[in-house]
């Protein structure tokens, strides 16, 4: 029985292989080699050697390889090589998996390079650096000058079990949160104004942060100059780990985030006046500016801006927008009340509005500088719609709203109640919806629109938001219920008789 080493990649199918010399013409005495015994995918036998926890970090201290397994094989052709492919995933499904390369010594003990393990580990389940457990298994192959042969077919694995590794860090570090410094603050490091993290998650998994920062006239003649570092740097006055900001091209809004010392040189810059929303990926090391809006306006049934006719969307991280408008078949968005100085967005070049049957319309969008060539969406239908608009992936959506119903305890959570359905106000476009004496018990309710829970408005009374929670009744009566969407932000009213 032979031990034998791992390391790479291949395809194929069962294995069996044997070798003989070629005749010359005209029929010399036969010749022949004693044929190899045929391999099968049995004669492989690779066990798991990582008992314990495989510390990456302290291997890579050391200048040493994580030990993964041994590999013995039984009649291996003389005339190929034994190569492994060791898998990696989160669970034991390997729906989404990374390979990595091994290597073996003369004794058959199968290593990986601690690089390679963790840019696997890094691709295929986390980047974050807390302990974890992957699962693994190996896919083997016989390797020669002339094939490269999956042994036991496609599906067969070796050693399929579990793995606790202690990750290591390759590249830099991410802080935990970030502050934004520059000469608006006098590069005064406990001034600095603090960066929201986009998505939750640990931070080398979810690495972007973003800063809404207010410039003036007067700031962008200067330069509004800033930076980037670690918000523990409010506390131990250190500018390790900052960041200044280099242009993709001159002028350009997006670039690449440069490790960099204390003061002016190498910082970012904004030269206009504005609100200002600066997006930057700490693990990609990228950032891009641009303008944050408080609102958006919708250009749908002539030019409105007052909130009656519903032309607003709103926002709470400045990259998604929301809200009711009144649609008559095409509609353009703008980003101040002007439809004529300013920016907004329109349908993308090259693009269409993807209509679906039950009208939902959705898209891609661009941003234009010349308003008198913006491309408006024609949704093709008319009426109140949900509208939203991601300004960051340049997405937008409007799906119809054509019936709005109340459900509760009182029937049962029923969407599909009829009796349920509320009146809109045809004076307020559609944009104030109520139902009259309907009698309520004490509890839960709230409002659903189509009579599905596709999109549905709940909260509180006084604050109504897309698939809010539950509003509730203190007390049994005879109600009027109205849902206000001219307000900002979005009311109800239950009035008992």
């Amino acid at each position: 029985m032979n031990k034998i080493s791992i390391i790479a990649f291949a395809a194929a199918a069962m294995l069996g292989l044997s070798a003989c010399d070629e005749y010359t013409l005209p029929n010399p005495p036969a010749q022949s080699n004693p044929a190899e015994p045929v391999f099968k995918a049995e004669g492989l036998t690779v066990t798991n050697m990582a008992t314990s926890a495989v510390n990456l970090a302290d291997l890579l201290a050391a200048s040493e390889q994580p030990v993964l397994a041994t590999a013995e094989t039984v009649d291996f052709p003389s005339n190929s090589t034994l190569k492994l492919v060791l898998e990696i995933s989160a669970d034991e499904t390997f729906e989404k998996l990374a390979t990595v390369n091994t290597n073996i010594d003369t004794d058959g003990i199968v290593r990986a390079s601690v690089y390679d393990f963790q840019a696997a580990i890094n691709t295929a389940i986390t980047r974050n650096l807390e302990p974890i457990t992957i699962h693994t298994r190996y896919a083997a192959y016989a390797v020669n000058e002339q094939e490269n042969v999956r042994i036991g077919g496609p599906d067969v694995y070796y050693a399929p079990g579990t793995m606790d590794v202690v990750p290591v860090l390759i590249g830099h570090e991410i802080a935990e949160s970030y502050i934004l410094v520059g000469n608006f603050c006098d590069w005064d490091l406990t001034k600095g104004i603090t960066f929201t993290k986009v998505k939750e998650g640990n931070q080398y998994d979810e690495p972007e942060f973003m800063v809404k920062v207010e410039v003036s006239a007067e700031q962008a003649a200067d330069g509004f100059l800033w930076k980037i570092v670690p918000a523990t740097a409010a506390t131990t006055g250190s500018w390790e780990g900052a960041y200044g900001a280099t242009p993709a091209t001159d002028g350009a809004t997006n670039g690449t985030l440069t490790a960099t010392a204390e003061g002016a040189d190498g910082a970012g810059a904004i030269n206009a006046p504005g609100s200002y929303l600066i997006n930057v990926n700490m693990y990609a090391l990228t950032y891009t500016t641009g303008y944050a809006y408080d609102q958006l306006y919708i250009n749908a049934t002539g030019w409105y801006t007052d909130a009656a006719r519903m032309l607003l969307l709103t926002t709470k991280d400045y990259i998604n927008y929301s809200g009711v408008a009144r649609v008559n078949h095409s509609f353009a968005i703008f980003c101040q009340p002007s439809i004529s100085k300013g920016l907004g967005y329109g349908l993308a070049e090259g693009t269409t509005v993807e209509v679906g049957p039950e009208g939902n319309a959705s898209g891609q969008m661009q941003l234009f500088t010349d308003l008198t060539k913006v491309a408006r969406f024609d949704i093709g239908g008319n009426g109140l719609y949900w509208m939203k608009a991601n300004i960051v992936d340049l997405t937008w959506s409007a799906a119809p709203i054509n019936v709005i119903s109340i459900v509760g305890a009182f029937n049962e959570w029923n969407v599909e109640d009829a009796n349920a359905a509320m009146t809109p106000d045809a004076r307020m476009r559609n944009t104030i919806w109520t139902i009259s004496n309907v009698e309520m018990p004490a509890g839960e309710f709230k409002f659903c629109v189509n009579h599905a829970w596709d999109i549905s408005f709940g909260g509180a009374m006084d604050n109504i938001v897309e698939n809010g929670g539950n509003l509730n009744l203190a007390e049994a009566g005879t109600y009027d219920i109205t849902l206000d969407f001219t307000t900002r932000p979005y009311t109800a009213k239950a009035v008992k008789h």
